[in-house]
């Protein structure tokens, strides 16, 4: 999910039901994060520090280290095992 996804995502305030936002990662709840929480008190926008913050607890918590995986020559994240003709051994 990009950065501008979550953005608007907390600063949606049209419906009861959008005020918390739960991130899970296979069925477990990584993080849950409510729209008060990140707000600014006087303009309903997003207070950047905080959010920040979220953003790099959350990535700490979900970050899976690469296995089996390499680069390829178009750049792509390719799986060791594959192998394409164009490549070389």
């Amino acid at each position: 999910m990009s950065v501008v996804s979550l953005l608007f995502l907390l600063l949606q305030e049209n419906e009861p039901d959008n005020n918390n936002l739960t991130i899970m990662q296979e069925g477990k709840v990584m993080t849950s994060v409510s729209r008060s929480e990140h707000a600014l008190d006087v303009f309903p926008l997003l207070d950047m520090d905080k959010y920040e913050q979220w953003v790099d607890m959350l990535d700490r918590k979900t970050y899976l280290e690469a296995q089996n995986a390499r680069i390829g020559s178009s750049g792509q994240i390719r799986s060791r095992t594959e192998r394409s003709s164009a490549e070389p051994s």
